[in-house]
C-alpha cells in the first residue's frame, strides 16, 4: 500500500464530538473510566442495554488493567465476570445447551485460574458441548449451527472467540473449532451484515491459534482459491489508503461500496478495530506477513485514537459518529492492548 508513516497527534484536537488523545494512556483511561463508571450492579446486563456483549466489553477492561495496573479496572472486570457467570438466563446462541457466548468464555480464559478458577467455566462448557449427543459428535453439531443458522459474519465473530478460548484451554476439540471458523469465514460475502469485520476477527483468531499456511479456505466469490496465508493481504486490500477520506480505517464491504443501503462505505469503528487486530495478530505470528502491514498498522492507530470521544465513548463511525456503545469502548481497549508499546505505557 505504500502508505507514509503517520505521527500521533500529541495535543487534544477536536474533531466534531471526537478527540485525538494527548497520549496513548489518556485514551486507555478515557475508555476504561467510561466502562467503570457505567457498570451496573442490577438490571439485565452488566452495562446498560447491552446483555449480549458483556464478555467483549469486560475483555477490553481487562486489557486496560493489563496496560495500567489500575486496580479499579480489575475490580470492575471481576464484578462483571461474576455477573456473567451467575446470570440465570441461557446465554447461548443455539438455545439447546445452557451456556455462554464465545466472548464470555474467552474472557474467562483471559482471567485464568488465580485467585479464582475462572477457566473451570469454559472447561465445563466445552465438555457439555462434547457430550451433548450420544454419538460423541456434540462439538461438530454445535459448530454446524453457526454454519447453517447464524448470520454469516456473526457466526464468524463467535466462532473466532470460541476458537481463542478453546486454544487457550488446550481443549480436546480445539482443532474442530478452528476448522469451523475457517468454514464459516468462507461463507461470508457482501450479503453478510459485516463482511470486512468478519475477515478481521477471523484473521485475528486464526493467526493467534495456528499457522497461516496453505490450508484452503473454501467458498466462492472473494474466497475462490484463497488460502489462510492470503488473509493478511486480503485485509490490507480493504484498508482505506492515504489520500482518501477516513484513511487508515477499513471499508465495510468487499466491493468497497455502501451496498444498497444509504450509509458510508468506510470508516466504521468495528471494521477498523477488528481489521487492525487481524493485521496485528498476523504481524506477530506470521513470518511471511506482507511488509505493508507495518505502515497499515500505523495508519490504523491514528484513526482509531482519533475515534475516541472526550468522554471515553466510541461510536458507530469513527468520524461521523452515531450510536455510542459500551462494547465499542471495550473492543477499542482490546485493540489498544495489542497496539501498545513500552513507550506508550511509560515503560
Amino acid at each position: 500500500m505504500g502508505m507514509k508513516r503517520f505521527l500521533v497527534v500529541v495535543s487534544l484536537v477536536a474533531i466534531g464530538t471526537q478527540v485525538v488523545s494527548a497520549s496513548f494512556l489518556d485514551a486507555v483511561n478515557l475508555l476504561g473510566g467510561r466502562l467503570v463508571s457505567n457498570e451496573q450492579s442490577f438490571g439485565n446486563s452488566v452495562w446498560p442495554c447491552e446483555p449480549n456483549f458483556e464478555g467483549s466489553t469486560a475483555v477490553g477492561l481487562l486489557s486496560a488493567y493489563e496496560m495500567t495496573a489500575d486496580a479499579q479496572y480489575k475490580a470492575a472486570v471481576d464484578k462483571a465476570a461474576i455477573r456473567i457467570a451467575t446470570d440465570p438466563l441461557i446465554r447461548d446462541l443455539v438455545g439447546t445447551i445452557p451456556g455462554y457466548f464465545g466472548d464470555d468464555l474467552y474472557l474467562f480464559t483471559r482471567l485464568g485460574t488465580a485467585p479464582v478458577a475462572w477457566t473451570a467455566i469454559p472447561d465445563g462448557f466445552y465438555a457439555c458441548v462434547r457430550g451433548a449427543l450420544p454419538s460423541g459428535t456434540g462439538t461438530e453439531q454445535y459448530i454446524t449451527w453457526f454454519l447453517v443458522d447464524a448470520e454469516p459474519s456473526v457466526g464468524v465473530f463467535y466462532l473466532a472467540q470460541h476458537t481463542m478460548a478453546a486454544y487457550a484451554l488446550g481443549e480436546r476439540d480445539k482443532a474442530l473449532w478452528r476448522a469451523g471458523l475457517i468454514a464459516a469465514l468462507g461463507q461470508v460475502d457482501d450479503t453478510a451484515w459485516f463482511p470486512v469485520m468478519a475477515l478481521g476477527v477471523g484473521t485475528w483468531a486464526l493467526a493467534e491459534t495456528g499457522p497461516l499456511d496453505s490450508t484452503v479456505i473454501g467458498g466462492g466469490g472473494v474466497w475462490q482459491g484463497k488460502q489462510l496465508q492470503d488473509l493478511p493481504a486480503m485485509l490490507l486490500s480493504h484498508q482505506v489508503p492515504a489520500g482518501e477520506d477516513y484513511a487508515g480505517s477499513f471499508y465495510w464491504r468487499f466491493d468497497h461500496t455502501g451496498g444498497l443501503t444509504n450509509v458510508a462505505s468506510k470508516g466504521y469503528s468495528e471494521d477498523a478495530i477488528f481489521g487492525t487486530m487481524g493485521l496485528l495478530a498476523a504481524k506477530a505470528n506470521d513470518p511471511n506477513v506482507p511488509a505493508d502491514v507495518n505502515d497499515a498498522v500505523l495508519a490504523a492507530r491514528v484513526v482509531l485514537l482519533g475515534g475516541i470521544g472526550a468522554d471515553g465513548s466510541v461510536k458507530d463511525h469513527l468520524v461521523l459518529g452515531g450510536e455510542a456503545r459500551f462494547v465499542y469502548s471495550g473492543e477499542m481497549l482490546q485493540v489498544l492492548g495489542m497496539l501498545a508499546t513500552p513507550e506508550d505505557l511509560g515503560k
